[in-house]
């Protein structure tokens, strides 16, 4: 409706224009050739005379006219404000405008060769010509002047009218959204959000909202194109970057998330997330140097975040890179004297450079100084687990547990080195059922329940467990050993070896290592 009222006002506007100036001019003919004169010859004379002039009215109405029907009904101006979408009446009040002061501008300058001519060459001031051109082209001047108003009074009208009316549905649908979103209602969230996209296609906020609502609804796909969306209609939005790289990566597109962790690190250099999530994206893909380098930049920055601290030691560890591993562990402990982690790692690196005697004192001291964490002695545990001293290990387990008695980890260590050796099998079971009851869908518990079952002889209840434990945790090579065993058990010979020598070709350094080796030359022969 507003296209076609500015395309009536446009054509009326000229329409009134022509007839004033049209019956001037016929009054003026009519005074001087007297009433003998006629029409139609006239026109032909003022059409001749005044041509530029028609020239300018049928282009505006040739550009109204292409704009309407070739450009699906709307005016596209230039791109001259970025991003920001101009209403259609704004676009043509603008070009309303346009063609007032590009009329304005030819007339003034055929005028002025008119006042020049009239005062024969005679040097003509500025003020003294626009008096002489107001009282000549009075009308002419008023009824432009008039269409300028409209035009721009128009413009202001529906910009501020279209604004204020986009904020105030747009913000009702936001607060609707967030309300449900704190419900956690995340479906009627979605609903409200759409609606807000509806009434402003640039609302980023609303494109981010809607994002993350389709992630926790678990619409991935969705949820990417929103974020992407958010991105390109606010490139500096740094929280939505983040968010991307993270659901990218779940999404198992480690390169995208690179790309967009990388993008929300320029836009803030010093924060630790896009580090964090380049550093995982490193240790996904193998590269663990990225992820060192990325841990060792945060510290560089923050050298007492002894959490980035601990996973940068942790990589050093898994590496071997025992030196470097010692190094950072030592930086740590010089800020914090009592952190107990940082003196774990730090007795793992001794006793992997070959200083078991100076680790155990560490834990030792570590364990007497923080009496209540169980940490110190379960180092101590996986110290001697690591020496094939299983009795002395399970005594400092043992003691942990006190410290700690529904710690997981704890509790499975004690059920697995039980049912491995054969020291206490019922001891295990009881353990291992305690905690598969709380976490079947862990696969380090369900290889320990699935163990202690196999050596109690409960073959049939044993396999689903070990081969939901194995397939948990393909690259672990205990558990597919674990599998392989009661697969060969079974008398499952094929693919019982299958899984015993993809657990030796993993690692040769495993509990097992030994036995699973001679259980595999002892089914050959």
């Amino acid at each position: 409706m507003s296209t076609l009222l500015i395309w009536s006002l446009l054509i009326g506007a000229i329409t009134l224009f022509l007839t004033i100036e049209l019956t001037q001019e016929w009054y003026i003919n009519r005074s001087k050739r007297g009433s003998r004169t006629h029409f139609l010859p006239f026109l032909r004379r003022w059409a001749r005379k005044n041509k530029a002039k028609l020239a300018i009215m049928a282009a505006v109405i040739i550009v109204f006219a292409l704009a309407l029907f070739l450009q699906d009904y709307t005016l596209a101006l230039p791109d001259f404000l970025g991003r920001v979408r101009i209403p259609k009446m704004v676009r043509w009040g603008l070009y309303a405008l346009l063609a007032v002061t590009l009329f304005v501008t030819v007339d003034l300058f055929k005028a002025w060769r008119v006042y020049r001519t009239n005062k024969k060459g005679q040097r003509a001031t500025g003020p003294s010509f626009y008096r002489w051109w107001f009282k000549s082209s009075a009308k002419r001047i008023c009824i432009v002047g008039g269409i300028a108003v409209i035009a721009l009074g128009g413009t202001w009208v529906t910009l501020r009218y279209d604004l204020l009316h986009q904020q105030s549905q747009s913000a009702r649908y936001m607060a609707s959204a967030d309300r449900y979103y704190r419900q956690q209602k995340f479906r009627e969230a979605t609903l409200e959000l759409r609606n807000a996209i509806k009434v402003n296609p640039d609302d980023y906020d609303a494109h981010l909202w809607l994002a993350r609502c389709q992630w926790r609804l678990g619409n991935l796909p969705e949820a990417r194109d929103a974020y992407e969306k958010a991105v390109r209609l606010e490139p500096k939005l740094y929280a939505a970057f983040l968010e991307l790289g993270r659901l990218s990566l779940a999404m198992g597109f480690p390169e995208k998330a690179a790309v967009a962790a990388n993008q929300a690190l320029l836009l803030e250099p010093q924060a630790a997330e896009p580090r964090m999530l380049l550093a995982r994206i490193g240790l996904i893909t193998g590269k663990g140097e990225r992820a060192a380098e990325q841990y060792r930049a945060i510290l560089a920055t923050n050298p007492a975040d002894n959490e980035v601290r601990n996973l940068l030691i942790g990589l050093f560890l898994s590496r071997r890179s025992f030196a470097e591993a010692d190094r950072e562990a030592q930086a740590g402990l010089k800020l914090n004297p009592q952190d107990t982690k940082l003196k774990a790692a730090l007795a793992v690196a001794r006793d992997g450079q070959g200083q078991r005697k100076e680790a155990e004192l560490l834990l030792k001291d570590a364990a007497t100084q923080d009496s209540g964490s169980p940490l110190p002695l379960v180092a101590l545990g996986e110290l001697y687990v690591r020496h094939r001293e299983y009795i002395p290990a399970l005594q400092f387990y043992e003691e942990a547990l006190k410290r700690s008695p529904n710690d997981k980890t704890i509790i499975n260590n004690i059920a697995l080195l039980h049912a491995e050796y054969g020291y206490d099998l019922k001891r295990a079971a009881e353990l291992a059922y305690r905690i598969y009851a709380r976490y079947p869908r862990e696969p380090a518990v369900a290889d320990t329940m699935g163990w202690v079952l196999f050596k109690q002889g409960k073959l049939d209840q044993a396999l689903p467990i070990l081969q939901f434990a194995a397939g948990g945790a393909p690259n672990n090579p205990a558990h597919r050993y674990h599998y392989g065993a009661a697969l060969l058990k079974a008398g499952k010979s094929v693919a019982g070896r299958k899984e015993v020598e993809t657990a030796l070709k993993i690692s040769s350094d495993f509990d097992g290592f030994a036995e699973a080796r001679n259980l595999l030359s002892g089914n050959r022969r």
